[in-house]
């Protein structure tokens, strides 16, 4: 017996669905990185879901460093997006760019 719904080996449109996500997914040349000076960076800290004292520690030590906030170069609202887009493609931007989603009252 097949079992019914999405988990059907045989489904075509699971395949197809499958090899299309997979031609058209986001690329990445390390090599082509690096020569623009660019980097892809994440912290994954699901490991620390459970431990809240040793989350509350590193948090304790990370405000310690009183680190100083990045350079903000421009900031765009949410409805000039088109436009913040256009300014970080030209690489012309210095420093952050950011889109403010909620604006301030």
């Amino acid at each position: 017996m097949m079992p019914q719904g999405s988990l059907s080996l045989l489904d075509v449109r699971n395949w197809s669905t499958l090899a299309r996500q997979y031609l058209y997914r986001p690329r990445l040349d390390v090599l082509e990185l690096i020569s623009a000076n660019k980097s892809v960076m994440g912290f994954n800290l699901i490991w620390l879901w459970d431990k809240i004292d040793i989350l509350s520690s590193l948090l304790q030590d990370l405000e310690g460093l009183q680190i100083k906030p990045c350079f903000v170069g421009r900031e765009f609202s949410f409805d000039q997006l088109p436009e913040a887009l256009k300014y970080f493609q030209t690489g012309l931007s210095v420093g952050k760019v950011v889109v403010n989603v909620n604006e301030p009252q």
